[in-house]
């Protein structure tokens, strides 16, 4: 069975390599034993090669927590009503009984059954895989969070990312005027594909100083109702003081940081919490079940559009063969949206 693996925790140029892996037999009595389609790629998935992630793999694994394929085995734990051998699935990697993980940069992979959602068929494997997790937390950001709604203009901070997609394209379908920003001319193209109706390019390396005079020079400042943050520090710093009175500021996360998300944290000036009546929330919820359901159903409908931003002619496309490119592109931080990559399986067809 081909995968790539992590050998060993280190640099990921450096530790992952392609490979005969032995397939998986034993099965743990809450996952599911699926047949990889494809798998989405993010800056997480980088940071847990390096060990630098909140979540830690025991080497050897196979990366990429984000997977879509068939369901291949049952665990023995798992409900049978819920899942059965031929369901089309999307959910999260897992380890298997050896305790190392078995994540979508293979043939087969292993699921956590809890966490496992169905793909109906009018969702392809692109679109499944920008929704999963990426949707399902930015819609608890910003609509449980946020309270987003059709009179509040939405700032998105790190609009390009994966996340940031999902942002621009929930805002507009809660009604919102959303404004994304981003770092390159190709990104904020990127950005406009996906709905957004203002752009910004704050710059590769922009200071606190010069965000907030481009937030003033764009008539912005003390007119955001609600800004998504999934970048902190001084981009968050500038956000958080043109917020207008009564704002929600929706802390995210500290990608600006890199490999040191400390580095990132924002310096709020607290006071304008009582000055101006604003909130600063943290969101660590993500909206299940029935929501996603929903949120299926919106993409049928035409509400949403995952993945609009990075359908182009020139959106490159990955696969095992090409696994190194897939996280160059999130390491150089050139990826636009959830980074995908399709696997090809003789037994695939099988199913």
């Amino acid at each position: 069975m081909k995968a790539v693996i992590a050998e060993q925790i280190g640099t990921w140029s450096e530790v992952l390599k392609i490979t005969d892996w032995p397939p998986i037999e034993d099965l743990p009595p809450k996952a599911l034993h699926v047949q990889t389609s494809a798998c989405g790629m993010g800056f997480p998935d980088l940071l847990q090669v390096e060990g630098k992630y909140q979540l830690k793999a025991e080497p050897p694994f196979v990366p990429a927590a984000s997977v879509t394929g068939k369901i291949l085995a049952i665990g023995a734990e798992v409900d049978p009503s819920a899942f059965k051998v031929g369901d089309r699935v999307a959910g999260h990697a897992v380890a298997d009984l050896s305790g190392n993980m078995r994540g979508g940069l293979s043939e087969e992979a292993l699921l956590f059954a809890d966490l496992a959602v169905h793909v109906p068929d009018f969702i392809n494997d692109t679109v499944v895989l920008s929704m999963h997790d990426n949707y399902w937390d930015v819609h608890h950001a910003i609509s449980t969070c946020g309270q987003v709604g059709p009179e509040d203009t939405l700032l998105v901070l790190g609009a390009s990312g994966a996340c940031g997609m999902a942002a621009i394209d929930l805002g507009k379908a809660f009604g919102a005027k959303v404004i994304a920003c981003a770092s390159t001319p190709s990104k904020l193209k990127a950005c406009q594909r996906a709905g957004a109706d203002q752009v910004l390019n704050y710059g590769e390396d922009a200071s606190y100083e010069d965000f907030l005079a481009k937030l003033k020079e764009n008539d912005l400042y003390g007119k955001i109702n609600v800004v998504f943050d999934p970048v902190g520090g001084g981009y968050g710093e500038a956000a958080f003081r043109a917020m207008a009175p009564a704002g929600r500021y929706v802390l995210f996360g500290f990608a600006s940081g890199g490999t040191d998300p400390k580095s990132a944290f924002p310096n709020f000036p607290i006071n304008l919490l009582l000055m101006k009546g604003q909130r600063i929330i943290g969101s660590m919820g993500s909206s299940r079940g029935a929501k996603i359901t929903e949120m299926f159903q919106m993409v049928k409908e035409g509400l949403l559009k995952p993945g609009a931003g990075i359908q182009s002619d020139s959106a490159p496309t990955y696969g095992l063969e090409n696994f190194l490119d897939a996280f160059r592109a999130i390491a150089t931080r050139q990826a636009i949206g959830k980074v995908v990559v399709k696997v090809e399986s003789k037994a695939a067809s099988d199913l």
